[in-house]
Parts: C-alpha cells; sequence; structure tokens
C-alpha cells in the first residue's frame, strides 16, 4: 500500500514538471508592430511607428500610414463593415452607425468608438 501511493505521488510531481516545463517554453508572441517574442529569443530592436487611428466628427484618420494602404473596419462581433483605401489619411465613417468597431491597417488592429 505505502509503495503504490509512494508511486502515484512520484508520478504526480513528475506531471507536474513536464506541465511546467511545457508552459514555460512555449512560443509566446507578443505584439508590438512587427516585433514577435517567443520564449527563446530577446527582441530585435526595431524602429516601428504604429499607426495613430482616432475619430473627429465622422472621419476617421490615420497617421503613420501611407496613402494607397488598405484600411479595414469591423463591428465589435468581427462583421466586416467597411473596405477602403486611404487617401489623405482619412476615411469618411460619417454612414457607420454609433458603437465600437475594429480598424485594422498594416498588419495592425485598433479599438474606435463613434459616437
Amino acid at each position: 500500500m505505502f509503495f503504490v501511493i509512494k508511486i502515484e505521488f512520484q508520478m504526480k510531481n513528475i506531471l507536474s514538471i513536464l506541465l511546467f516545463l511545457t508552459i514555460i517554453t512555449y512560443p509566446v508572441r507578443v505584439f508590438a508592430g512587427e516585433i514577435s517574442v517567443s520564449a527563446n529569443e530577446s527582441p530585435e530592436k526595431e524602429n516601428v511607428i504604429a499607426p495613430k487611428v482616432f475619430v473627429s466628427g465622422g472621419i476617421l484618420h490615420i497617421q503613420n500610414v501611407d496613402d494607397g494602404a488598405k484600411v479595414e473596419i469591423y463591428s465589435i462581433v468581427g462583421i466586416k463593415v467597411k473596405t477602403v483605401t486611404l487617401t489623405d489619411g482619412v476615411v469618411d465613417v460619417s454612414d457607420l452607425n454609433k458603437g465600437i468597431y475594429i480598424v485594422r491597417v498594416d498588419k495592425t488592429s485598433q479599438k474606435i468608438v463613434i459616437q
């Protein structure tokens, strides 16, 4: 009886250690512009300027993005409501209802609120 309990206790310890090692060595992706980091590597320093997105008076202003970039706007439930090509850093969003939207530009996503 003692032998069986001791083996079960040791197996639980081994499984706990394996689970711990799996968790700490699993690659973790951290999004900060274009930088991704895994547990085994350090982030490379890049001069990544993230797009700045804000709404003012029914106009969506997007800074730090070149004209001609594809802009996608999604509702909060993930339905694409608008796709446009950026011109002069602005997008007309006056046709959208009040609410929270996700704007995707140049592989980055940001939340906006239209009031």
